[in-house]
């Protein structure tokens, strides 16, 4: 069973020094769906992203309701030990179908539809690629939403870093980022496993490069609003009219009209669970 997108924004970010904004698109299984712990869980991750770099950079999400009752699930071996995350080609296809401006798929499954098997049941969440998995329940504090949430997101930043010519192994001075910072495994970001406001301050200026704010066209947006001033209005128009900021942001194509995703491809994949 499919529903129809529909997008449900959070509140509005920061405004004035944003200079990066993380756009992401949250596919959302039917039994979390509007799940408020998930909701507050990323509303505090803006919050990090925003205080931690001084207002440069923060996210945006819309959510889609999908009941994720079928999804095919690859094996892998971690460790020596056997996992299932769900297949790339799946996920692709979910960022092809939900196509847009977003800038990541995050993809959240209730406990119910998760494959538990190997040692799939102790696994919260897999970054895969670019593409991020979370696995959720009702009940489900913000909190623990939030670990996996940060963790999968991290995750994806060394891949894309490097497409622009950064090394995340080296600017944090580790063998491997993804064991040594995110899970927190070298000596010197010991005790920082789920706390990553460390690395949105280092890594700032290559947020922003990655994802740039985007920029409104100011010729469009000075003739959407002289329409909306200066014509006359019937009564029909008084709703319409009385916020004409939020309907010029919409007319120029803001992600208040989005319904869709992108996935960016970067070169290679790696896939690695919680």
């Amino acid at each position: 069973m499919e529903h129809k997108p529909y997008p449900i924004l959070l509140p509005e970010p920061a405004t004035g020094a944003v200079e990066g904004v993380l756009k992401l698109l949250v596919l959302v299984d039917s039994p979390l769906w509007l799940n408020p712990e998930m909701l507050h869980a990323l509303e505090d991750q803006r919050f990090n992203f925003e205080e931690s770099t001084g207002g440069r950079v923060t996210t945006q999400f819309e959510f889609v309701e999908h009941l994720l009752d079928e999804i095919p699930w690859s094996r892998s071996y971690y460790g020596g030990q056997e996992y299932y995350y769900p297949s790339v080609t799946w996920l692709d296809q979910m960022a092809q179908k939900y196509r847009g401006d977003a800038d990541f798929l995050q993809v959240v499954i209730d406990e119910s539809h998760w494959n538990k098997k190997g040692q799939n049941s102790a696994v919260w969440g897999w970054n895969v690629g670019i593409h991020q998995v979370i696995r959720g329940r009702q009940g489900m504090s913000w909190q623990s939403f939030k670990k996996t949430f940060d963790m999968e997101l991290v995750h994806s930043f060394d891949q894309l870093a490097r497409t622009i010519g950064y090394n995340l192994n080296e600017i944090f001075e580790v063998t491997s980022f993804d064991e040594g910072v995110v899970h927190a495994k070298d000596p010197q970001y010991a005790g920082k496993r789920f706390e990553y406001r460390h690395v949105y301050t280092r890594i700032v200026d290559i947020l922003i490069q990655l994802f740039p704010k985007p920029m409104v066209d100011k010729a469009k947006l000075i003739q959407i609003t002289n329409e909306l001033l200066f014509r006359n209005p019937t009564a029909s128009d008084e709703v319409y009219l009385e916020r004409p900021e939020a309907e010029v942001r919409a007319e120029v194509g803001s992600s208040h009209e989005r319904t869709q995703l992108i996935a960016l491809v970067g070169a290679g994949r790696n896939v690695s669970p919680l």
